[in-house]
């Protein structure tokens, strides 16, 4: 469905992005992980159209989506959210997430009234609707981004960092919803976070980059198990990544707020540029 071949970027001496590519199948959960600018945010830029790649191919049912603005990429059903949380904030929930129905996804007043009310039903915000985003927690706040992007109708939905700044209560949550989303709407999932424990646990496949290269690819079992991602992501061998593993499951089982296992973020080219537009 989703096929992503040789895509490169660079600024000036440096390659950010160096001839990744993957694909994704309907209805699959693909997670992408490596330290911190790895690549991976820009790898969302190139593929959605904010940031053209200077080299490389996007395609969503065979259609090319490289050189289209975000705003023709979200209408080819591939939508996105953001590092950063940028809500409306004196507009209701239902207002943000009929923004992106209607400017995003392209509908109608009618339609896009439905896929707000069924977005928000599915985000579990709908005794949310009325209040202003900027009433709501952060953990809401990124429920609301959620189903502005779903909302647009996608075919495939890239999460960037969802889950930061959440509790581990709050990620499992979350969690579930991604779950959901792909079992209840058949929506592709593509996943960056630095929660990896959480990303292990909702992934069928997890992709690894390090320095702009793609260096692994498997399931989540497979990926702790690598010797290459052990070294170029967790510092060690396969060990140190066990240890990792298991010191995070233990975190995620607290009700209180901890640190479970991360690659520190990314800060190679977010912009939180509204999903909308």
């Amino acid at each position: 469905m989703l096929e992503v071949d040789g895509i490169t970027r660079t600024y000036g001496g440096l390659t950010a992005v160096d001839d990744v590519g993957f694909a994704v199948e309907p209805g699959e959960i693909v997670g992408v992980i490596g330290p911190n600018g790895a690549g991976k945010t820009t790898l969302f830029n190139a593929v959605t159209g904010v940031d053209a790649p200077d080299s490389g191919s996007v395609r969503l049912h065979g259609e090319e989506l490289v050189g289209a603005r975000p705003n023709a990429v979200c209408r080819a059903g591939l939508a996105r959210t953001f590092q950063s949380v940028r809500t409306f904030d004196e507009s209701t929930v239902r207002e943000n997430v009929f923004a992106g129905a209607r400017f995003g996804g392209g509908h109608d007043r009618d339609a896009a009234a439905r896929a707000t009310a069924a977005a928000l039903d599915l985000v579990d915000l709908a005794g949310d609707a009325d209040r202003h985003a900027s009433d709501l927690p952060i953990a809401a706040r990124k429920r609301v981004e959620l189903a502005r992007a779903l909302a647009t109708d996608p075919d495939v939905l890239l999460l960037d960092e969802i889950g930061s700044g959440l509790t581990p209560v709050e990620i499992d949550a979350l969690t579930e919803t991604i779950v959901r989303i792909r079992d209840e709407r058949g929506v592709a999932v593509v996943w960056i976070e630095h929660v990896t424990d959480a990303l292990f646990d909702g992934a069928d496949r997890v992709l690894v980059l390090d320095d702009g290269v793609l260096i692994a690819a498997g399931t989540p079992t497979e990926i702790r198990a690598n010797d290459r991602v052990a070294e170029a992501y967790l510092g060690g061998g396969p060990e140190r990544a066990a240890e990792t593993t298991a010191m995070a499951g233990a975190s995620t089982a607290s009700s209180k707020p901890s640190t479970a296992a991360t690659d520190g973020g990314d800060n190679d080219g977010g912009t939180g540029t509204e999903r909308s537009q």
